[in-house]
């Protein structure tokens, strides 16, 4: 008897630790994920360098919408950037900046990318919504004026 319960004391260990390093794991990715967002005023000084690439993952009717989108702006939405991934450059000097109408799809885009072994993708904070709210000009406003 005394076996069995060691033996059940060892595994009992080995599945306290495995349980902690996915609890460490998990917290270590959204503490990344923080890191990985960019602010509307750092996307605009990217931008004003040509030092980024913005890739709107929204669908082509939101790229084209009411809110439009950044002039210059690659259209590869979220359901199609997985089959659309060579369009993307990793070895690009550009960073690449996600956005979309708030930051939810653009958040997921990251992951798919990241998992794809794209590095430094970052998501902007508010996305689109932020963008116009800040009263940066979209393409539609540029065609406008």
């Amino acid at each position: 008897m005394n076996m069995y319960f060691l033996l059940a004391l060892v595994m009992a260990a080995v599945v306290g630790v495995a349980i902690a390093r996915l609890v460490l794991q998990r917290r270590s990715w959204t503490s990344d994920a923080s890191t990985t967002m960019l602010s509307i005023d750092e996307l605009a000084e990217l931008l004003a360098r040509g030092a980024a690439r913005v890739v709107d993952v929204r669908t082509r009717e939101d790229f084209n919408g009411e809110q439009g989108h950044i002039s210059g702006a690659i259209n590869l939405p979220l359901d199609e950037l997985a089959a659309r991934m060579p369009e993307l450059d990793e070895k690009h000097a550009q960073a690449i900046a996600l956005i979309c109408r708030t930051d939810r799809k653009s958040t997921a885009a990251a992951a798919l990318l990241a998992d794809h072994g794209f590095k430094g993708a970052r998501v902007v904070r508010g996305g689109m919504t932020a963008w116009r709210e800040r009263g940066f000009p979209t393409a539609n406003d540029l065609i406008r004026n």
